[in-house]
């Protein structure tokens, strides 16, 4: 692909992306920095590169999911988005507890009993989603869920 503003709309397509991202894409692509910077000038005047609504898709998009609002953060920054425009997105921002209990639901089959394997599973998925293991166990107590480890000192 030789013609460096196709290239940027085929990327703009499928979702926002941040000036850094699109940069380094084109980067890797093979274009020269002047094509690069012609592009983003002329994308940028069109309202095109928005990392305002970049960083409200992607936080609406995660959040739905359940992962934590301080993994967001680093999922917005590794994509270059400016700390302003991610400070700006993100106070506002709440854990989405139907979600998770969604998740937990999944992996629980709606039992409220946590044996060993199961919970151990619960936290690998929450710590994958951006929660420490003290925001996982509060979120489980807020639940119902029965809590007694007395059982798994085998």
């Amino acid at each position: 692909m030789k013609d460096p503003l196709k290239y940027a709309f085929t990327l703009l397509k499928f979702r926002f992306r941040s000036e850094n991202e699109l940069r380094k894409r084109m980067k890797q692509k093979g274009f020269t920095d002047e094509e690069i910077e012609s592009t983003v000038n002329y994308l940028r005047d069109k309202g095109l590169l928005n990392e305002r609504l970049l960083a409200e898709e992607l936080t609406e998009k995660y959040q739905s999911k359940g992962v934590s609002p301080r993994k967001i953060e680093r999922i917005l920054r590794g994509l270059g988005v400016k700390g302003e425009v991610i400070d700006e997105t993100l106070p506002v921002l709440e854990i989405n507890e139907d979600a998770l209990i969604k998740v937990v639901e999944k992996i629980t089959h709606g039992s409220k009993k946590l044996d060993q394997k199961t919970l151990r599973r619960i936290l690998n998925k929450f710590a994958y989603l951006g929660y420490t293991p003290q925001e996982t166990f509060e979120f489980l107590k807020r639940q119902g869920f029965d809590l007694d480890f007395s059982e798994f000192s085998q």
